[in-house]
């Protein structure tokens, strides 16, 4: 019994010293940045406090008129604090989608036509995850770093499912600090011009811990073989 509680000691403390010596450390709270746009006069149809894709039922979205242009306008994250993360973007037209339901309508409710959109202000070179919204009564789409999304759009607004209601890109911020999404043509009605946008959200992407590094275990059994010559 006493052989078998020792041997478990040794396992627990070499698990202990690889993690130690080759883990990849994971962030408690990743930042995260929601943004909503509202109605033209900038009260209605605002979205929260509450969860996107990400974030809790206390997370806080930055709020903007549908109507008005930005211009580095800095962002707080989801608690409220402010942050260095700005916007950049330049409206073209906007309109409202009045036929949304649902608990997330108001994230869908208010949109916006625009060129890129330029989130600055991050880290270069750090992996981001962003959710793009929209209400756009087209198929709205969507580009980052080459890669272009679509979404089958539809007034149902009670859950959030990728490809009916947003769009999701896993993206690098550049050598600047930023990252940008297009808006693209819509392919079934060009008439309307580019694809509108309703919301967003930021979050730093979470780097996911890979099998133990080679000096993560040659750690682990020096530590069993210490630990087994005081027995």
């Amino acid at each position: 019994m006493l052989k078998s509680m020792r041997i478990f000691q040794l396992l627990t403390v070499a698990l202990v010293a690889s993690l130690a010596s080759g883990g990849v450390a994971v962030k408690a709270s990743p930042m995260l940045i929601n943004f909503d746009l509202t109605n033209s006069s900038g009260g209605g149809d605002p979205y929260g406090p509450g969860p996107g894709v990400f974030g809790t039922t206390s997370s806080q979205w930055n709020l903007r008129p549908r109507n008005v242009s930005q211009t580095i306008t800095a962002l707080f994250d989801d608690t409220g604090t402010a942050t260095t993360v700005n916007v950049t973007y330049a409206r073209s037209n906007s309109g409202s989608a009045n036929l949304i339901s649902g608990a997330y309508k108001n994230l869908a409710i208010s949109n916006l036509q625009t060129g890129p959109v330029t989130i600055g202000g991050l880290t270069a070179g750090s992996l981001y995850d962003l959710i793009v919204f929209s209400g756009w009564g087209a198929v709205p789409s969507f580009t980052v770093g080459g890669v272009t999304k679509s979404i089958t759009r539809t007034n149902d607004w009670s859950s959030l499912s990728e490809g009916a209601q947003y769009v999701s890109f896993n993206t690098v911020a550049d050598s600047l600090g930023t990252i940008s999404f297009t808006p693209q043509p819509n392919p079934t009605n060009t008439t309307n011009g580019a694809s509108e946008w309703s919301a967003f959200q930021l979050r730093e992407a979470q780097p996911v811990p890979g099998p133990l590094p080679i000096l993560g275990v040659a750690a682990a059994f020096r530590s069993m073989r210490k630990l087994s010559k005081l027995r």
